[in-house]
């Protein structure tokens, strides 16, 4: 079990913007990773007139997941702490409309191309699945690579 204190030097989130509270369970080698959410009003998504968080808010609990697992992964190889961002969410299936108290989520990585990923991830809420989707991220040594035009080339301004 990973706690809040030690998850927060594995993603760069902070504040009401961290939606993890613990890692319950991960395999640096499977690329998996179980963590949860204890949702409540400080949550940067929490509505008081739902009482809890909209379920479509839930793929930035993925993302944090993937984000925190690439940080086990750097940490197990000694590596800095890349930067990532999402690429797409597709694929998303909400069967629960509010997420509330606490959510299971888990996330695996389907697929790599160099340094673009492509992650299942589900989230459970009161015992029942309350939605899952497809995440594709890309993982980058600094995040203002991102920003760098001449990286996926430049267009014209014609």
């Amino acid at each position: 079990m990973i706690e809040k204190d030690e998850l927060l030097s594995l993603i760069p989130h902070r504040g009401k913007m961290v939606m993890l509270s613990r890692i319950s369970d991960f395999d640096t080698k499977k690329r998996t990773l179980d963590a949860e959410f204890d949702i409540e009003p400080s949550c940067i998504f929490y509505d008081a007139s739902m009482q809890g968080m909209p379920a479509w808010a839930g793929f930035e609990c993925m993302a944090q997941a993937i984000s925190a697992l690439s940080g086990l992964s750097s940490r197990e190889l000694s590596l800095p702490r890349r930067a990532g961002a999402i690429l797409s969410v597709s694929n998303l299936d909400i069967t629960r409309p509010v997420l509330s108290s606490r959510i299971k989520i888990r996330v695996w990585e389907d697929c790599r191309m160099d340094s673009i990923f492509m992650f299942n991830g589900l989230i459970s809420c009161g015992g029942e699945t309350a939605l899952c989707a497809e995440l594709t991220v890309i993982d980058v040594e600094h995040i203002e690579d991102l920003s760098d035009n001449s990286r996926f080339g430049k267009r014209s301004k014609d």
